[in-house]
């Protein structure tokens, strides 16, 4: 077992790393089970994700967990700053402040808000390959 986080006081996330026969059973038993590109079929086709790369297992698992880390934390930046844009938006766009300055905003404009707001979550997204 590499990696383990607390769920709470009596349940874990368990994390299995192997390569052999021997291995099947706890890779598929395992909320995670990663095999290693060298071990056999059974423990590639019982594993959740297999480890292509030719470097050790630890450094693999370990920039796994790195990525993952990452790219959970990018999706939680994206979903927050979709739901803000969205809650503000939505309602200019129904007509919110026509009665208090006459002014409404018309469907192209609206359209263009909605896609706008598809366009910052996925340059966003992009911006994890470019390290930012």
């Amino acid at each position: 077992m590499l990696g383990c986080r607390r769920r709470s006081e009596r349940e874990s996330i368990v994390t299995f790393v192997g390569d052999g026969l021997n291995d099947s059973a706890a890779l598929a038993a395992a909320d995670l089970g990663i095999a290693l590109s060298h071990g056999s079929q059974v423990t590639i086709a019982s594993a959740a994700l297999i480890i292509l790369s030719d470097r050790s297992a630890p450094q693999a698992v370990t920039q796994l967990f790195r990525i993952s880390s990452k790219v959970y934390r990018r999706q939680m930046i994206n979903f927050g700053w979709a739901m803000l844009y969205n809650v503000v938006l939505i309602p200019v766009a129904a007509g919110v402040l026509y009665p208090y300055r006459q002014t409404q905003l018309s469907p192209v404009w609206s359209s263009l808000a909605m896609a706008l707001s598809s366009v910052s979550v996925v340059v966003s997204s992009l911006a994890l390959k470019w390290g930012v």
